[in-house]
């Protein structure tokens, strides 16, 4: 798994961006009777709106994300 975190806040972000890749697999010779390889792409991307006074805080923030696999 690889984890790039710029958020400004881990619990309540109000700027930055999270992304993760991570890889899943099933392969005969590891003792697995299914075969598969999953893929993961997750993407999130955080703006204040508007702004506060106080650090950490935003009155208004836009979250978008995006997965794929």
């Amino acid at each position: 798994r690889i984890v790039y975190d710029s958020r400004d806040n881990f619990l309540f972000p109000t700027k930055g961006t999270f992304q993760q890749l991570s890889a899943q697999f099933s392969e005969p010779w590891l003792g697995a009777q299914n075969l598969f390889h999953r893929y993961n792409f997750d993407s999130r991307f955080y703006v204040p709106l508007i702004k506060t006074d106080k650090s950490f805080r935003a009155w208004v923030v836009f979250k978008t994300r995006m997965q794929v696999g």
